[in-house]
């Protein structure tokens, strides 16, 4: 375990073109991959290890991409018997594109919504592989027969970003169809900063009382003179 600090891009090329320091690394970035196609990162430190060790960093992931909203054919044809966790269908289409997407298993009359709605689903799981287009494997135990479902690709989101989503939502409906958008718009605004309240990250409770120095240097929080009661 070492201290990881974090820099800017620019003050990384900086100490990278003046300081070669070998030893645990201290500072490190991110930029993007110049060997890899698309958007990939790529980790610079300043320091070269001169053995294995284990690097603690936080970063901020981007949420999975949505595919399937439900309303696909492939995402509702047919119909889904459920044993344990395999899951074979009747009329079906799974595609290994639907691995990590979450299926929803209703009645044999009505397709599953949200619990919030006039047909809540009965069941739900992620799948986590696909066989062929009538087998799949689920995480979960569900047992059903001959049931209609969905297969829906899950909203990467903290419970309290719901209401801000369906505000955004409904912003662009509004927009599209020119239907009061600024009010929806408005709306969304709000959402969005009761959102951002309750999207406090504290890695640690309370604060930290004690400074470090990089240099091995530590002090309460007290005046320079302060000896700590020592005779």
């Amino acid at each position: 375990w070492t201290n990881f600090y974090y820099i800017p891009q620019d003050a990384a090329m900086k100490l990278e073109a003046s300081d070669r320091a070998i030893g645990p690394p201290y500072y490190w970035t991110v930029i993007k991959d110049p060997n890899a196609f698309g958007y990939a990162v790529k980790i610079l430190m300043d320091g070269f290890p001169i053995s294995v060790e284990s690097l603690d960093f936080t970063y901020r992931r981007s949420p999975r991409t949505l595919r399937l909203s439900g309303h696909e054919t492939t995402a509702r044809a047919g119909t889904v018997s459920a044993a344990g966790t395999s899951v074979t269908g009747v009329g079906t289409s799974f595609s290994s594109g639907m691995v990590g997407s979450v299926l929803r298993f209703g009645t044999a009359a009505q397709l599953p919504d949200t619990l919030g709605s006039m047909n809540p689903y009965v069941a739900e799981a992620r799948i986590v592989s696909v066989a062929s287009t009538t087998a799949l494997t689920i995480d979960a135990s569900v047992t059903a027969s001959g049931v209609k479902y969905v297969v829906t690709d899950p909203v990467d989101m903290p419970p309290g970003m719901h209401n801000c989503m369906l505000s955004g939502c409904e912003y662009w409906l509004a927009r599209t169809r020119n239907q009061k958008p600024d009010s929806a718009f408005a709306l969304y605004q709000r959402d969005l900063r009761l959102a951002m309240e309750n999207d406090q990250v504290a890695p640690l409770a309370g604060s930290v009382r004690i400074v470090w120095d990089s240099y091995g240097w530590r002090t309460p929080l007290q005046a320079d003179d302060y000896d700590g009661g020592s005779p």
